[in-house]
């Protein structure tokens, strides 16, 4: 705020802070802090120090007169009625009065130490919240060189007030005297005599001053060194560490103040996400938390806030304290005629001790004012108000229920929607509207193709299952209702979806969750395979059939994790099927091995049916080993899945490489192999094997199985070849 004022004004900061001390008034500021003692007028310390005295001088004056009476009518001169008199002073009623006066001030002093801190810690601690930390240490340096001069004032006040306690006997001596003279007679029962002895015990009053005086003096300049000084000191610290929690290169990495909002702006972390849905949007925050702040707090919007962040800086008050009273000041008070009213002295000395906390209580260096066993000591003080514990606070603040933001903030659906409420039918719009939303994107975040749903699963659309937090509703409440029909209107299969109600972990938030009923396919998924077919078209686009681009090289590139035989999408009897049937293949001539031109596969009724084109290449060699063109073909399995939304034929050389490496397939019968081996029969279309890799259809069975069984051994030994030289490469 003053940093505010200085950029508005174009001055310093340093001139705003010196402006504000000028205008609250460092005389003012003492007063509240309760030790204004300058001048006749401004006794804040003394007026709480002053025993009562009255009824003890008017005690005193009748048992002086009589003492010296002794109850008698005898009529004596005016001179002796003086010996007599100043007698009893000497010897008693001095050293009585003194006594009496000490044990009384000693007591009010021992009240006034506690109710000082009291005032102290309470009305900084409200300066703090309203002024703020500069300000404060501002007032509080002018009110310590302040306190220097109450000192001296004290003590010369104290010097006269003993001057005149000196002179009680001339007092004394006046009022006899004007009886008519030294031997002018005057009767026991004279007014004269009670007179003369309550005048003398009012100038023995002044001695009691100047006691009372020389001890406010003390207190005066320990609270000074013990309690302003040391309180200045710990609010300059405490700022300190503010100031450098402000500026992000001070070793604490980013500023939190710095991240803090201003104005109408809504931070991004209270925005909701695309699968939060806001009953109020935030959009209506800044005005709405206006309208609760003013609401709250009272005042215009300027006075709202001040207000509020006076609430969040000060924190919550002491158990047992109370509120401050409308001007800032508690503890012992001045009475309407200069009378003290003496609180009883708190266990503590914590005010507001969320802001300031006492760690150690100052004690004077009065002997008989300090605890029991104790001795002097200065108050120690540690004050807080860091980023952090700022932040705890206003958000302690903006929950308590014990005002309309923090009611509001913490309200239940239930409560909100409750038909009483104000405003009730629009919140009911708005709730409908949000929780048909909210229905809409709970939808697991996967967008099905329907088309190939019923190709690959036969179903014609998705079905989900709802569920839902409990719901704090009455069941036969109108939002019931509304909750019942919009699960119509959004689920296919409503009469399946039964709210609970009851508790909920959450009593401000529905939370729906929407799962699909039945596993799919991942090829169904539109939302997870296109993303990837649009990756791959676009890494192929800048291949040529003799070079793959780096592009592509890089796509598959570190994206297997796991063994082949475990990264490849089939099930293991599966994959056991298709290496057998790529060699079956081999044998009967059905598979086309140029990786130029694609490597394909016939398939009854498609003919030369390709494998993924381009298929996976692990780098820029085109001329793949024989022993390795497999191994690419099944890990090139994703890109044929990939390919099925627009291409259903493109998992149809897989399916016949599987259905070649089975002995029986299904209701067909014997294997296409079988057959050949044993009857020299082929599919219709089939191309005819190579009479030197499986014989011919008019040899004989044997002679076909043993070829075969030559293609098979030779291609096994080839891999064990190659096995053993990668062993031996690991050795």
């Amino acid at each position: 705020h003053l940093a505010d004022v200085a950029e508005r004004r174009d001055v310093s900061p340093q001139d705003v802070i010196a402006e504000r001390v000028s205008q609250i008034g460092v005389i003012n500021y003492a007063h509240r802090l309760g030790v204004r003692e300058l001048g006749e007028q401004h006794n804040d310390i003394v007026d709480m120090l002053y025993p009562e005295r009255d009824e003890r001088i008017a005690g005193m004056a009748a048992g002086i007169v009589a003492d010296v009476a002794g109850g008698g009518d005898g009529q004596r001169s005016a001179a002796t009625w003086k010996t007599f008199i100043l007698e009893r002073f000497e010897e008693t009623y001095v050293a009585r009065f003194l006594d009496e006066d000490k044990a009384d001030l000693i007591r009010r002093a021992r009240s006034w130490v506690t109710s000082a801190q009291h005032r102290i810690l309470a009305e900084v601690a409200e300066t703090l919240a309203t002024e703020g930390a500069p300000v404060t240490v501002g007032l509080l340096a002018g009110v310590e060189s302040y306190l220097d001069g109450v000192v001296e004032d004290l003590s010369s006040e104290a010097s006269k007030e003993r001057g005149w306690g000196e002179r009680y006997a001339d007092e004394v001596v006046g009022v006899l005297m004007a009886a008519g003279g030294p031997d002018a007679m005057v009767p026991a029962s004279s007014q004269r005599l009670y007179d003369a002895a309550e005048a003398g015990l009012w100038l023995v009053q002044c001695t009691a001053n100047a006691a009372v005086q020389e001890m406010a003096s003390v207190l005066v300049r320990d609270l000074q060194a013990g309690v302003i000084t040391v309180l200045r000191r710990a609010i300059e610290n405490a700022e300190g560490d503010l100031r450098d929690e402000d500026v992000p290169d001070k070793g604490r990495g980013a500023s939190i103040v710095r991240s803090w909002p201003s104005g109408s702006y809504v931070p991004s972390r209270f925005r909701p996400t695309a699968t939060v849905i806001l009953v109020e949007p935030a959009s209506e925050y800044p005005e709405r938390f206006t309208t609760l702040l003013e609401r709250s707090v009272g005042g215009g919007e300027r006075g709202a806030e001040r207000r509020a962040a006076r609430a969040v800086v000060l924190g919550e008050p002491a158990d047992g304290y109370g509120a401050l009273a409308s001007d800032g000041q508690q503890g012992a008070t001045g009475g309407s005629e200069g009378t003290a009213e003496v609180q009883t002295p708190a266990s503590s000395c914590d005010v507001f001790p969320d802001l300031i906390q006492v760690q150690e209580t100052w004690w004077p260096t009065v002997s008989e004012l300090q605890h029991a066993g104790g001795r002097a000591r200065s108050g120690r003080y540690v004050v807080k108000f860091t980023a952090a514990t700022l932040l705890d606070r206003a958000k302690a603040w903006v929950r308590d229920p014990d005002h309309q933001l923090g009611t509001t903030v913490m309200q239940s659906l239930r409560s909100y929607l409750e038909p009483t409420e104000r405003g009730y039918e629009d919140r009911r719009v708005r709730f409908n509207r949000a929780f048909s939303t909210a229905l809409d994107r709970s939808r697991p975040l996967v967008d099905i193709d329907r088309a190939i749903l019923s190709h690959v699963h036969g179903d014609t659309a998705p079905e989900y299952e709802v569920l839902m937090t409990p719901l704090d509703f009455d069941p036969q409440s109108a939002i019931v209702a509304d909750i019942l029909q919009a699960l119509t209107n959004h689920v296919d299969d409503s009469d399946g979806v039964s709210p609970d109600f009851g508790e909920p972990p959450n009593d401000q938030v529905v939370e729906i969750f929407s799962f699909l009923k039945n596993p799919v396919e991942p090829v169904v998924i539109r939302s997870l395979m296109g993303p990837i077919a649009e990756a791959w078209t676009e890494a192929i686009a800048l291949s040529t059939p003799d070079e793959p681009s780096e592009m592509e090289l890089e796509f598959w590139n570190r994206r297997r994790a796991r063994p082949l035989r475990h990264a490849v999408p089939a099930s293991p009897a599966n994959l056991g099927f298709m290496i057998r049937g790529w060699y079956v293949a081999h044998a009967l001539d059905q598979l086309d091995r140029n990786l130029v031109d694609g490597c394909a596969v016939w398939v009854p009724g498609k003919g030369a049916s390709p494998f993924p084109r381009p298929l996976i290449r692990p780098n820029k060699r085109v001329d793949v080993e024989w022993t390795d063109l497999l191994a690419i073909v099944l890990e090139s399995i994703p890109l044929a899945l990939v390919d099925f939304p627009n291409n259903h034929s493109s998992l149809a050389p897989y399916e016949r490489l599987a259905n070649l490496g089975k002995v029986q397939t299904s209701l067909r019968g014997a294997s296409p192999l079988v057959k050949w081996i044993n009857e020299g029969m082929l599919e219709e279309g089939a191309p005819t094997p190579d009479p030197d890799l499986a014989g011919s259809a008019g040899g004989d069975p044997d002679s076909r199985r043993a070829l075969i069984l030559e293609v098979i051994a030779h291609n096994r030994a080839k891999h064990q070849e190659i096995a053993q030289m990668q062993r031996d490469a690991s050795v």
